[in-house]
């Protein structure tokens, strides 16, 4: 790459010609012989700096070294190594077929390819060869690909595709999506539950159609015909993959209909519920009408003072859930764009984390066809804020007049980040900025903590706060879930069934889910349907250990050790899973209690406060049965 002395050359040459050339055109301007020879002089000294007299040699070198590398793969090392663009950073002219030789080296030595694209693209002029040979590297592969074991494969075939990968704008997104709908179809062929095999290939054609929408109308053909004789394009291949899909789709159905009668529609494995493409009445999601009300009122309504809606919850009571089902809720005027700050919270800086931010608007644009450039990571290393805040406004100008609702899950991940001291307080400070003074963008926050549950900074910096409380499902919304999932699902409850399901899980929706997931396994393993049987209330006593087995991880577990607020709360909680009707009075738990009176308020507060347990008049009693089972199985001598 380029030296230092060739750094310093350009110096020289551009202040001799600044400090002495340019005053002498002006001193010899009307000798024409004088001032002719001093142009020469100028124009000479341009010519040698930047190369300009050896561009023909580099565009003949660079156009034979990819014909050669083409019919001679084992030269493509030694051609690459020999390439202009390895020792000289001042071609300012695009060379020639370079991606097609940076192609070439790479189906000959990935190892060595990958080496040499990473090389190229710290090239000052010429690193546009080494994006689009990634682009050329993923739609070779994406049209060779002609059965279904080898869409699987084609994940692994790129493997050096990721988030922070450098591609074209315009089609990152759709490489990205590629490579995910490859990983489903390869956790499709990998399962062994015909249930999960229609999940993973029915979200695959989801992906599938959402890459297919994304890609860009113009400048789609990537003009790759000279270097690999293909002339078809990425939506080509897309629509191929989505037969191959759909077709693996049928035949998975058909036999998940034959061995299992009932179908798996529950969601057990606790991520969150996506509508996908899929209707309303297909989506196993009730209930929350009231909590999109409040959120189609407070969204661009009145005219007062705007705050930070804040969905607070506890655990596994659907938060993200709801967020997913926001693009259909809100209308076409709202573009909702889910942020997971468990992720970008892990940024080392401030711009790492908003250049992920930016990303993720920007992708969500182009399912609306409007297609941004985001800011990188480099261009926010200076005022981070600030220059994030200055992307904004072009956001607004190009999404008017429809409004942007970001929505920043997880986001008391955040205060993890300032004491770390990865991020500082001023990401606050730009929240609250953005809510206040912009009229297209709203900021909602979720998670499992209010603001007065933080430290103060943050009521300080969010002074108005909206909050918007997400709970357990109402009754009727619970047996909506239980009996009508989906539209078209079999009655195969009775309704001693189900009123033992709502008992057991006090419509807590994820144990609902978990609950019903389970006993239409049982079902369908013992090869019982109706008329001729039904789930009765026995089936579900059965499975309620199963329900702990299987929730432990992603519920109980994580509600024992981080929601019950410390070791007091879980002796609280210890006492009244053994107590009668899971019931005790204040006097009970402070004359088995042997602390401080104003310490076991505190305990109470915060279990009241996460929904754990609840008054039953004067006494207080453990909401959901199955978690007062397992505090007795985890307290368990």
């Amino acid at each position: 790459m380029l030296f230092n002395f060739e750094k310093n050359l350009i110096k020289i040459n551009f202040t001799i010609f600044l400090y002495v050339f340019l005053p002498i055109t002006f001193r010899f301007s009307g000798n024409s012989k004088q001032w002719l020879l001093v142009q020469v002089i100028a124009l000479l000294s341009v010519v040698f700096t930047f190369h300009i007299w050896l561009i023909p040699f580099y565009f003949v070198l660079s156009f034979f070294s990819r014909i050669l590398s083409a019919y001679r793969p084992r030269w493509s090392p030694l051609l690459y190594r020999i390439s202009p663009v390895r020792w000289d950073e001042l071609i300012l002219l695009r060379l020639p077929d370079l991606p097609g030789q940076l192609v070439n080296l790479y189906r000959y030595d990935p190892h060595l390819g990958r080496e040499a694209i990473r090389e190229v693209a710290q090239h000052r002029y010429q690193g546009w060869a080494a994006r689009w040979a990634l682009v050329r590297l993923a739609q070779q592969d994406a049209e060779a690909v002609q059965s279904l074991p080898a869409l699987a494969a084609y994940a692994e075939s790129v493997d050096w595709l990721n988030d922070s990968s450098d591609l074209p704008a315009q089609l990152k997104p759709t490489l990205l999506t590629m490579r995910d709908i490859s990983a489903e179809v390869r956790s499709a062929l990998a399962s062994d539950s015909l249930t999960n095999r229609v999940r993973r290939l029915q979200q695959a054609r989801h992906l599938s159609d959402e890459a297919l929408l994304a890609l860009p109308t113009q400048g789609l053909r990537l003009s790759i015909t000279d270097v690999s004789g293909m002339g078809r394009t990425l939506r080509g291949a897309l629509i191929r993959w989505g037969q191959l899909i759909a077709q693996a789709l049928q035949a998975a159905e058909v036999e998940q209909r034959e061995l299992e009668p009932i179908p798996q529609v529950y969601i057990s494995d606790g991520k969150p519920i996506q509508p996908g493409d899929r209707a309303d009445a297909m989506v196993p999601f009730k209930g929350r009408r009231q909590l999109f009300r409040e959120l189609e009122q407070a969204i661009g309504g009145g005219q007062g003072e705007r705050a930070t809606l804040l969905l607070f919850g506890q655990r596994r009571t659907g938060k993200t859930s709801a967020l997913q089902q926001l693009p259909r809720r809100l209308g076409a005027r709202c573009i909702p764009v889910f942020i997971d700050l468990q992720r970008f919270a892990l940024a080392e800086s401030a711009a790492g984390m908003l250049a992920g931010w930016a990303a993720a608007i920007c992708e969500t644009a182009i399912r609306q066809h409007v297609f941004l450039q985001p800011p990188t990571a480099d261009d926010l290393v200076q005022e981070p804020f600030l220059r994030f805040e200055k992307w904004l406004d072009d956001v607004e100008c190009a999404l008017a007049p429809r409004r942007l609702l970001l929505c920043l899950d997880e986001f008391e991940t955040l205060e993890e980040a300032f004491a770390a001291q990865r991020l500082d307080l001023r990401v606050l400070h730009m929240l609250r900025s953005i809510i206040q003074s912009r009229q297209q963008i709203d900021v909602l926050l979720a998670g499992s903590h209010a603001i007065d549950e933080l430290p103060p900074h943050w009521a300080s910096a969010l002074i108005t706060t909206r909050p918007l409380p997400i709970s357990f499902l109402e009754p009727s919304d619970a047996r909506e879930l239980i009996e009508r999932p989906v539209e078209g699902f079999p009655a195969i409850y009775r309704p001693d069934a189900v009123a033992a399901i709502i008992a057991a899980t006090r419509c807590q929706p994820y144990l609902v889910q978990v609950l019903c997931a389970l006993l239409v396994e049982r079902m369908n393993r013992a090869r019982r349907m109706p008329p001729e049987s039904f789930v009765e209330a026995a089936d579900v006593a059965a499975v309620e250990p199963l329900v702990i087995e299987r929730a432990s991880g992603p519920y109980f577990s994580d509600l024992w050790r981080t929601q019950t607020g410390g070791s007091l709360g879980q002796r609280i909680l210890e006492l009244l899973s053994r107590a009668p009707d899971l019931t005790c009075s204040s006097a009970q738990i402070k004359q088995a209690i042997a602390a401080d009176p104003a310490d076991l308020r505190a305990a109470v507060r915060v279990l009241l406060r996460r929904e754990i347990i609840e008054h039953s008049g004067a006494d207080y009693r453990i909401c959901v049965p199955l978690v007062a089972a397992y505090v007795r199985q985890e307290t368990q001598f």
